[in-house]
């Protein structure tokens, strides 16, 4: 089955699905829905390069994004330029 929320891109390495991810330009701000990366192929350095890209494409936008509290991935997206602007039950909400 192949259901794809509207926007998501699959990322390939070597011809082998690997993820995807997902955003939605909103006015002026692009928000990052979701980065999926399999596990073997996380720690490669594969997140950092795709969100150079969308910080690249969308350098005149503000971009926005969410991510689960215990999930490390919060220093990669500081590392980026993200700043904690707001925070949930269970989430950190980040914008650059």
């Amino acid at each position: 089955m192949e259901a794809y929320k509207d926007g998501a891109v699959i990322i390939t390495k070597d011809g082998i699905d690997i993820g995807f991810y997902n955003g939605e330009l909103l006015e002026d701000t692009y928000e990052i829905g979701n980065i999926c990366i399999i596990p073997e192929y996380q720690n490669r350095g594969i997140g950092t390069a795709i969100l150079k890209d969308i910080l690249d494409a969308n350098k005149d936008r503000t971009v926005t994004l969410q991510y689960f509290k215990k999930n490390p991935v919060g220093r990669l997206y500081e590392r980026l330029g993200f700043k904690v602007v707001g925070e949930t039950k269970f989430h950190y909400q980040m914008s650059r």
